[in-house]
């Protein structure tokens, strides 16, 4: 599956995508309207209805068996998001910094394609959450493994706020795709592998 603009499409729609990929990260990219806190509100928002109990249903069919989720919902509130990039990046990380002959800002590095890894439930999603934190267009190639959690909650985040919708692009690509990972590499600016 790929999963494009919050809608899911069958890997089919994989070489058409790539195609137009470049020109849809460019117009996302100039528009430059992802904050920190338009993630860290959606963050929160999924991750109270996570601690609730109103999406275990759904949930159930893709946790391994054995996995709970629980561990993971204290990296979704708002006090941890807000934390992580007060250490991270400081007080407040895109103001400009004045500096003895010259004003920095930090920026988003662009677009990041993320290679993760299967062996912990939620950690494709986790990488993706620190790409939108940063305002960058997100890439993901999910591993062989992924029984469809990070899918699953990757929809539920851009349906909670559609405007995370245009910075998360997900691949079910095998590695042995080469041509394919290639061509989302050259699209990137940085890769994250777990």
């Amino acid at each position: 599956m790929i999963f494009v603009h919050g809608q899911l499409l069958p890997d089919s729609a994989l070489p058409a995508l790539l195609q137009k990929l470049e020109g849809e990260i460019n117009e996302t990219r100039e528009k430059r309207t992802l904050t920190p806190e338009t993630v860290i509100s959606a963050l929160d928002a999924l991750g109270r209805r996570l601690a609730s109990g109103e999406l275990d249903d759904l949930l159930k069919q893709y946790l391994p068996a054995g996995v709970d989720l629980a561990a993971l919902l204290p990296l979704l509130s708002r006090e941890s998001l807000e934390h992580k990039l007060r250490i991270e990046l400081g007080e407040d990380p895109f103001a400009p910094r004045d500096m003895a002959r010259t004003t920095a800002r930090l920026a988003p590095l662009g677009t990041l394609l993320h290679v993760a890894a299967g062996n912990m439930p939620g950690l494709p999603v986790y990488s993706v959450v620190e790409g939108l934190l940063t305002g960058n267009v997100n890439l993901l190639k999910l591993p062989s493994g992924d029984s469809g959690l990070s899918l699953a909650l990757l929809k539920l985040l851009t349906d909670t706020e559609p405007k995370l919708a245009p910075y998360v692009y997900v691949f079910s690509i095998p590695s042995s795709d080469r041509s394919s990972l290639q061509a989302l590499a050259d699209l990137s600016d940085g890769i994250v592998t777990w």
